[in-house]
């Protein structure tokens, strides 16, 4: 996702780029303690 800051070869503005990973990074982490809560959940109830 973050290829292309080093090389410069697209044009952006850095901060709405960083304002951008970190929308994703939250909707990313709390999708994934959704899935994670479920799983566990269910572990516990399969043993």
């Amino acid at each position: 996702m973050i290829k292309n800051i080093s090389t410069g070869s697209e044009d952006f503005n850095l901060l709405t780029m960083i304002d951008y990973i970190d929308d994703n990074t939250l909707i990313f982490r709390e999708y994934f303690a959704h899935k994670i809560t479920l799983f566990l959940l269910l572990k516990v109830n399969l043993s």
